[in-house]
């Protein structure tokens, strides 16, 4: 038993020591052909050809180069072209786990050790998987082998046309096309990303459309592969959708496109389009005769749009719109419902809530609207720039009127509404509508000229000498003509012999006479007096001198 378990720990040293190595041997050849790249990039001569046949001028994009450990393309094995430079990373699941690596030579083959050479040149990576699993089956029969890509091969790669920088670069072979186009600073203004043409010099000519890639899942941008020529072509011509899509604007035409394939590529259609009247209006001469088409969703699937059309895509009026009202104060279930804006009433709204406390105070709830035309407001805004004497006497008092108050506020009485609900008080709630019930106070509020302003306690149907009265009375320079009863809820001034009742919420304001200095005063009436004498001097003196004449 002891001597099993010795060859088992000699056997995991062993591989533990394999594993150790390849890594150091990996890092070893990461760094130096990072080096390499470095020096491709960094010579200011850069006149020799290098051994991959990229000529003078060529450069490296500073991206990472991955050479160590398991390459991440998971869900991408079908899209990854496995080319020289390549190297699989193998792992054999025996009683003592065995790791190596395969690499792809220049002339696309691979040889895996005890087995041979198998071709996985311009193969998927699911299919050089597939094929280094099957020679390997031979040695290690009903056996578990994992294989991946441990370091991707660097590709030369050339890129012309409408971009910011073209030229020749050697990248990542897990880069895709459009990093590539990323790092030599994008696509110029004039560039089309709908038509960007891949040649190779082994494979099919393609042409990708990032704007398609970017906007939709169906596929990923495809990964570069030595050789690449990609060219962006310049933009030309124009198609335009507007409305219910995600991503409004214009786009450069694609020919042969559909109008389904134009929605996708605009971000989808958005909530509430009307499906049954897509507008389509295309040109049919060079200046401005247009005729117009109406397509469904079902029909865009087919329906072939044109240079230059305009695609219109409508919404459904008020589809599906959530009105809200908010409700606060003393109800049961404060907050904000969804109300139909034809249908609610303020009654019904109430009801929703949970109906009123019983601290609820009716006379000083208000209804304040958001959403109205507030006419006289540009009028309101010209008046407070103006100096108050270039005002007349109804300028003024309008602008005191709505500098004191909230514009908006619904006119109604909440004691009546709750009554009688078939009262003109119980309102068509509108979203946006901010309802407010008062708390029941306990008190009423005493401010200015009494000797000691503040809250006194309510007592029903006491008039303004009680109140006046708790507070000690009046002051010696108290205005008693000019006292106002300003109602709660509501906030309206009003002479006492204007107010039925003094209620709960109320407040009293009792103003003070304005300070004279009697000095100056007197000063004042010695002037005029002064003047007048003089006047009155100079009109005798003048009378005079006429009668002598």
């Amino acid at each position: 038993m002891a001597r099993i378990i010795f060859r088992n720990l000699i056997g995991l040293l062993c591989v533990t020591t394999s594993i150790v190595s390849a890594q150091i041997a990996n890092d070893y050849n990461s760094k130096l052909l990072e080096s390499e790249l470095k020096k491709v990039d960094t010579d200011p001569r850069k006149t020799e050809k290098p051994a991959n046949g990229i000529g003078a001028g060529s450069a490296s994009v500073s991206a990472p180069v991955e050479t160590m450990g398991k390459i991440s393309l998971v869900g991408q094995e079908k899209n990854y072209l496995v080319g020289s430079g390549d190297k699989l990373g193998v792992m054999v699941w025996t009683t003592v786990p065995e790791r190596f690596s395969v690499s792809v030579e220049s002339n696309g083959y691979a040889l895996v050790p005890g087995v041979g050479s198998v071709l996985l040149n311009n193969k998927t990576l699911a299919e050089a998987q597939d094929k280094v699993r099957g020679v390997l089956k031979s040695k290690y029969n009903n056996i578990k082998i994992d294989v991946f890509l441990d370091a991707p091969k660097v590709v030369a790669v050339t890129i012309t046309g409408s971009v910011n920088k073209p030229g020749e670069y050697y990248v990542s072979g897990t880069k895709r096309i459009s990093d590539v186009i990323s790092m030599v600073g994008g696509i110029a203004p004039e560039g089309n990303p709908r038509a960007i043409t891949i040649s190779n010099p082994t494979l099919p000519e393609t042409s990708i459309d990032l704007v398609r890639y970017t906007r939709t899942n169906e596929t990923e941008c495809p990964f570069i592969r030595s050789g690449d020529k990609i060219h962006v072509t310049s933009s030309s011509e124009k198609i335009s959708i507007n409305g219910a899509v995600t991503y409004p604007g214009k786009y450069d035409f694609k020919q042969g496109e559909t109008l389904e394939e134009l929605f996708q590529v605009s971000g989808g259609l958005q909530r509430g389009v009307d499906s049954l009247r897509i507008l389509v209006t295309r040109f049919i001469d060079e200046r401005d005769s247009v005729v117009r088409f109406e397509v469904t969703t079902d029909q865009a699937k087919s329906f072939v749009v044109y240079k230059d059309d305009y695609v219109f895509v409508p919404v459904k009026k008020d589809y599906r719109l959530t009105r809200e009202v908010t409700i606060s104060g003393e109800v049961v279930f404060p907050g904000k419902y969804v109300v139909r804006d034809d249908k609610t009433r303020l009654v019904d709204l109430i009801g929703l809530a949970g109906g009123l406390t019983k601290e609820a105070y009716l006379p000083g709830s208000k209804v304040n609207r958001v959403d109205f035309s507030d006419v006289g407001f540009a009028e309101y805004e010209r008046l407070k720039v103006l100096n108050q004497s270039d005002l007349s006497p109804d300028e003024k008092s309008y602008l005191k009127y709505r500098d004191g108050s909230k514009n908006g506020q619904v006119s109604l009485d909440f004691e009546e509404l709750m009554r009688d609900d078939q009262s003109v008080d119980n309102i068509i709630v509108r979203g946006g509508d901010e309802i407010f019930i008062a708390r029941r106070g306990l008190s009423v509020n005493i401010m200015g000229a009494v000797l000691k302003p503040g809250l006194v306690d309510y007592k029903e149907g006491e008039d303004l000498g009680y109140y006046i009265h708790r507070t000690g009375g009046y002051q010696r320079d108290a205005e008693r003509h000019r006292i106002k009863i300003i109602k709660g809820g509501t906030e309206t001034w009003l002479r006492p012999h204007h107010v039925d009742k003094i209620e709960v919420g109320d407040a009293i304001w009792v103003p003070e006479k304005p300070y004279v200095d009697r000095k100056e005063v007197a000063k004042d009436i010695l002037s005029i007096a002064g003047g007048i004498a003089s006047i009155v001097l100079a009109t005798i003196t003048v009378m005079k001198y006429i009668d002598e004449k």
